[in-house]
């Protein structure tokens, strides 16, 4: 049901008495108050005046007015609902925020803010991109004074503000800018507030990079393979935490969630190659002779502590002594482990066999400060090879 028009100029005189500290209004209200006392003489404003917020006055006074008959005067509803119309937005531009300096999406080399005055916050730079620097001094804000008068404490002052909830005093806005280097010099201000808003983004970039480096500090541990397991995620996750500040809206929190958890399945990865990745061992392992092998003799291999995992792989090569035999395709290797090392695989003599092409597993003994291991081959009569380690990885298996 539409308003009635003694209700619209009710409303209009308890609204114009709660803004009589306002020029604008005050005149409008003093429009209305003058046609009510011309007209309708009887009508008494004092109650709604003294307690403009009172339902129970404003509604005395409409049926009051409702009662004198005004609600064929369509001059006073007009004007009731002028001071209303300006009333309300003397209240929106009270409430908008002041700010002294703002700079939305530059593009510059450096940009420089001085000798800044406001009564609300001082500076605001957004989605800026500056290849020098952004510095800002001299800024005034907060305070109720105008630029220029002498009596101005050189301290801010909080500015008197219809706004609800706490006032934040001087603030300088940096919100997703890319710059070289910013520098804030701060004198005279008080209850400052400096935001840059994406910085809280560069925590997840740098907790990638210490990932990063604790993987150099311990030397990058693992295989080739079992250091992609952390490399590649904690590089992904530093290339998409610097580009957090590019993207907007409801993608930077996927980009944010999946940056997260890269870097949480690297440092995962990473702490599980410290403690049970490969580690090549091969020039640790030490072989008694050069000397060619033939089925009457063998040689010794040794590797030197400390046994980090549980288990020995090596990788043999081997090679014609000769040019003019052809011995390798029918020789097999023949290890036996001394103390408490075994070899894995099925005996022969005694010995484990394995061919050219097959690597040998060796489970340790942890508690010996070394492991050695007897080498022979078992080839025909008369041939000779040359027998080499090509490669030993201590594995946890």
């Amino acid at each position: 049901m539409s308003e009635t028009v003694h209700g619209i100029v009710a409303r209009a005189i308890a609204v114009g008495a709660a803004g009589m500290g306002d020029a604008q209004v005050s005149v409008a209200y003093q429009a209305v108050k003058a046609m009510i006392a011309e007209r309708y003489p009887a009508i008494d404003l004092a109650a709604v005046e003294r307690n403009p917020g009172s339902d129970s006055g404003r509604r005395a006074l409409s049926a009051a007015l409702a009662g004198a008959g005004v609600g064929r005067n369509r001059e006073l509803l007009y004007a009731a609902q002028s001071l209303i119309v300006v009333a309300h937005a003397r209240v929106a531009s009270a409430n908008a925020e002041v700010v002294g300096v703002i700079l939305e999406r530059p593009r510059a080399a450096g940009i420089s803010v001085t000798d800044v005055d406001s009564t609300g916050s001082g500076v605001r730079i957004t989605d800026g991109v500056v290849e020098g620097a952004i510095e800002i001094e001299d800024v005034r804000a907060g305070t109720k004074d105008p630029p220029g008068d002498p009596r101005r404490a050189p301290v801010a002052r909080p500015a008197a503000s219809t706004r609800r909830g706490p006032r934040r005093v001087g603030l300088i806005h940096l919100g997703r800018n890319r710059a070289g280097e910013i520098n804030v010099t701060v004198g005279s201000l008080v209850n400052v507030t400096v935001s840059i808003e994406d910085a809280r983004y560069l925590i997840l970039p740098a907790l990638a990079l210490v990932v990063l480096g604790a993987a150099f500090v311990d030397d990058l541990p693992g295989s080739g393979r079992q250091m992609a397991d952390y490399l590649v995620p904690v590089v992904l996750a530093l290339i998409a935490g610097l580009s957090l500040p590019l993207v907007r809206g409801r993608p930077r929190w996927f980009v944010m969630s999946a940056v997260i958890v890269s870097i949480m399945v690297g440092a995962l990865r990473l702490d599980w190659a410290s403690d049970h990745g490969d580690i090549d061992a091969t020039g640790r392992v030490r072989q008694s002779s050069d000397e060619p092998l033939g089925p009457d003799s063998a040689h010794t291999l040794t590797l030197d502590g400390p046994l980090e995992r549980s288990h020995l792989v090596i990788d043999f090569r081997l090679s014609e002594s000769h040019r003019d035999q052809m011995c390798v395709p029918r020789t097999m290797i023949r290890l036996t482990a001394t103390g408490g090392s075994q070899v894995l695989g099925p005996l022969v003599d005694g010995a484990v066999q394995v061919r050219r092409n097959e690597v040998a597993t060796v489970v340790l003994d942890r508690t010996e400060a070394t492991v050695t291991l007897r080498l022979a081959v078992a080839t025909d009569k008369g041939c000779e090879v040359d027998l080499h380690v090509d490669k030993a990885i201590l594995k946890d298996l």
